[in-house]
């Protein structure tokens, strides 16, 4: 009899702790709150970022929408001579939330638009100052959404636990800023 109240608890206790986890691969869409861009940014330069939707596990809002992200410049390439363009990369790292932190992965991709054979052609024709024109600078605009996911795992923080408010009919419904 006391090994079935043993076995009970310990299956409660999985439960409970399997509920208590954001997952892995949970989507979470950002968004940035500055321009970026390849004029300007260096590799490791940080990017401020914040969590469009609430993120929602088992019907409980884990982290709110305009819960802060956090992200870095990865790869920055400035535009060039020959009408070559600008290249940027910009991850997005975690979320700071309660009182813990939530890896996440994912990353956006910028590209200027390249004048290289225009350059060349007016080089060829024109004049060698052709060589001179320059390139577009990539950006990513403020605001700019992309979607990222839970890196792995991560426990929830029990001051971000906030129960979904009912909408009368029993089922619940999520809040999020677009």
């Amino acid at each position: 009899m006391k090994w079935y109240a043993f076995a009970l608890a310990a299956t409660m206790v999985s439960a409970a702790a399997s509920a208590q986890v954001i997952p892995e691969n949970t989507p979470v869409t950002v968004r940035t709150l500055e321009e970026v861009s390849s004029k300007t940014a260096q590799v490791g330069d940080p990017v401020r970022m914040e969590v469009i939707d609430d993120i929602v596990v088992n019907g409980v809002t884990v982290v709110p929408a305009g819960t802060p992200a956090y992200g870095e410049v990865t790869a920055a390439q400035k535009n060039g001579h020959i009408g070559k363009s600008g290249k940027l990369t910009i991850e997005v790292e975690g979320v700071r939330y309660g009182n813990g932190r939530m890896r996440l992965r994912g990353s956006r991709d910028s590209q200027g638009s390249g004048g290289g054979t225009a350059a060349i052609a007016t080089a060829a024709l024109v004049s060698p100052l052709g060589l001179l024109i320059h390139g577009k600078s990539a950006a990513v605009p403020i605001h700019t959404r992309f979607m990222a996911y839970v890196a792995n795992d991560t426990p929830m923080v029990g001051a971000m636990v906030q129960p979904l408010p009912s909408n009368g009919t029993g089922s619940s419904r999520t809040r999020g800023r677009r």
